[in-house]
């Protein structure tokens, strides 16, 4: 599961969309929220979360690789202090 903004997610969204036959409204919604920077390892996603690197840049491959990626962000001082969040809901009435 991929969650950055990107082509194939809006489109599973409108896959998902057009199964339920909606022709309602959607609602979208941003937020840009400050963070307490923390580099944290996701065993979900299989990378470090809490960086403005790419995920491919911090993923990890094995386990031992966790001490050398947190190393390599705070070289690139890539360290996150706000997030921006993007929502898309569909109402039902």
């Amino acid at each position: 599961m991929d969650p950055n903004l990107i082509l194939d997610n809006v489109i599973k969204f409108a896959n998902i969309a057009k199964e339920l036959k909606w022709e309602g409204p959607i609602l979208s919604m941003t937020d840009c929220t400050k963070i307490c920077p923390k580099l944290v390892y996701s065993q979900e996603l299989g990378y470090i979360t809490g960086s403005t690197l790419s995920s491919n840049e911090v993923l990890v491959s094995n386990i031992n690789d966790i001490h050398s990626k947190i190393k390599y962000i705070y070289e690139k001082n890539a360290i996150a202090t706000q997030v921006r969040i993007i929502a898309l809901k569909v109402f039902f009435l």
